[in-house]
């Protein structure tokens, strides 16, 4: 993960965006931002979604994830996934241009 550099990830989202406006007619596509693991790899594939979203009219980030806690390497944990899940509907509301609280759905909340 991340081994080749931000350049390299960026061009690769990039490329992958532009298959998915080519088939499906220039959707808007949010990007879940990747978790808050600390290793430089991982922060090369956030620079490289930050940079593609910044760079393409319809990429965007749908849910920003640094201040949430992993239960392992890679995944987050019940908490987090659910802030997330919250995040990207809110993203997706807001892209739509509705005005619309979503309710928090973690358990105790």
């Amino acid at each position: 993960v991340g081994r080749v550099g931000t350049e390299a990830h960026a061009a690769g989202l990039a490329s992958l965006a532009a298959m998915i406006a080519s088939d499906f007619g220039n959707p808007q596509l949010l990007i879940q931002e990747l978790g808050p693991r600390d290793d430089p790899a991982f922060a090369a594939i956030r620079a490289a979604q930050h940079q593609v979203a910044a760079a393409l009219d319809d990429v965007h980030i749908g849910a920003l994830m640094l201040d949430t806690d992993m239960i392992d390497s890679v995944h987050l944990d019940p908490t987090s996934t659910a802030i997330a899940a919250t995040r990207m509907a809110e993203s997706v509301l807001s892209l739509l241009g509705v005005a619309a609280a979503v309710p928090d759905i973690r358990i105790g909340t």
